[in-house]
């Protein structure tokens, strides 16, 4: 059993080390990403590139595992996200939408109007 003294220090160190878990896959699956692994492959980048600073090169291996393990978790999710064929960004919804209520030749053709 912890100590009265030792509880804060480990309620801290344990928020510390829940707060730095998966953060990689979390914002990778945020966006618009579509794939799987995404944080995983995000680590690999931060990893890999010559340009990023050392203390973000330990972040992201601190990270790796447990993006591993969310990624493994939310790979059901990810292969749902992958298999549908709609847009699924509001931008590619907006554009689609555009596209089916033909919003351009109403446009230019307001502008033909107002133009004469």
């Amino acid at each position: 059993m912890l100590r009265r003294k030792a509880l804060p220090k480990f309620v801290m160190i344990s928020s510390c080390l829940v707060s730095l878990t998966a953060c990689s896959s979390i914002m990778s699956h945020t966006g618009d990403n579509r794939g799987y692994y995404l944080g995983t492959q995000a680590n690999n980048k931060i990893i890999g590139s010559n340009e990023t600073t050392w203390g973000i090169k330990s972040l992201a291996v601190l990270d790796y595992p447990f993006s591993a393990l969310t990624d493994t978790l939310i790979l059901p999710w990810d292969y749902y996200r992958n298999s549908r064929s709609e847009p699924s960004s509001l931008r590619d919804r907006v554009a689609a939408s555009e596209k089916l209520n033909h919003t351009d030749e109403a446009l230019a053709q307001a502008n033909t109007n107002i133009i004469q």
